[in-house]
């Protein structure tokens, strides 16, 4: 049995945001995330990103409990590497990991490339950096609380899209605090830039489309039809991406 498979996969909670995905590609969110082991202070920011992990599809059971029983999967290597998706790196308070990062931050002094956060001033590449950044257990932020639980992280086995900025210039904003996520109206016009920020991907990159109940496969087959029909896409890509059609139930019974 392997311990991650050659797919990254991607779930979201109903059919319509799957439908949504293959129509257009993914877009960026802001996500919140934890970084008081980087900043040694309580501190939650938001981080624009599209996320996928590498769990075998065997063992994916309890994450679609969390995350959604509708799912993305594209090639590994093919597509993900290519498009500079990164696993992220995992981390426990007073780690060796922990304690460079901590110790990085009290030496940065040069401050001619730097990016505000919050009251904040850090060097563009230590930025880029700590986004890749996770604790390996810790909060989860769902459906805009926190869940009750302790949710360990380092088995989610998260490969992260972050988005990039055009020519060097920075025309999106890449951490907000926590005061201002969780704002709507100050977060819409940031949300927007990133509608241009897209992740692409083509049929042939496409391993699997998962839907919750085998009883949604003919109607995910019709979606399938109409997408691609409309993108003038050749039959034999449609054909190839009915045959990658399964469902959540079928997983539970045969992997």
């Amino acid at each position: 049995m392997t311990l991650s498979a050659n797919t990254v996969f991607h779930f979201t909670n109903s059919l319509e945001r799957l439908k949504g995905i293959l129509t257009n590609g993914f877009y960026p969110n802001y996500c919140l995330e934890d970084w008081s082991l980087v900043m040694r202070v309580d501190y939650e920011v938001a981080i624009p990103m599209v996320c996928f992990c590498d769990i075998p599809l065997s063992q994916v059971q309890n994450h679609a409990g969390i995350y959604g029983n509708y799912v993305i999967g594209l090639r590994k290597k093919s597509w993900a590497m290519q498009n500079k998706i990164n696993p992220v790196l995992y981390t426990y308070p007073a780690s060796l990991s922990e304690i460079f990062l901590s110790n990085m931050m009290k030496e940065i002094i040069d401050k001619r490339q730097t990016c505000r956060v919050g009251r904040h001033v850090l060097p563009e590449n230590y930025l880029k950096f700590i986004e890749f950044m996770k604790p390996y257990e810790g909060r989860l932020w769902r459906k805009n609380r926190y869940l009750k639980r302790t949710v360990r992280f380092y088995d989610e086995r998260e490969w992260r899209f972050l988005p990039t900025n055009t020519m060097g210039e920075r025309d999106y904003t890449p951490v907000v605090p926590k005061n201002f996520f969780l704002n709507i109206a100050q977060m819409k016009p940031y949300r927007e830039i990133l509608q241009t920020k897209r992740l692409l991907f083509e049929p042939k990159d496409v391993k699997y489309i998962i839907v919750k109940e085998e009883s949604q496969v003919p109607k995910m087959i019709t979606i399938v039809e109409a997408i691609y029909k409309s993108k003038s896409s050749a039959l034999q890509d449609i054909w190839v991406l009915i045959s990658k059609i399964i469902s959540m139930e079928q997983i539970k019974e045969d992997f």
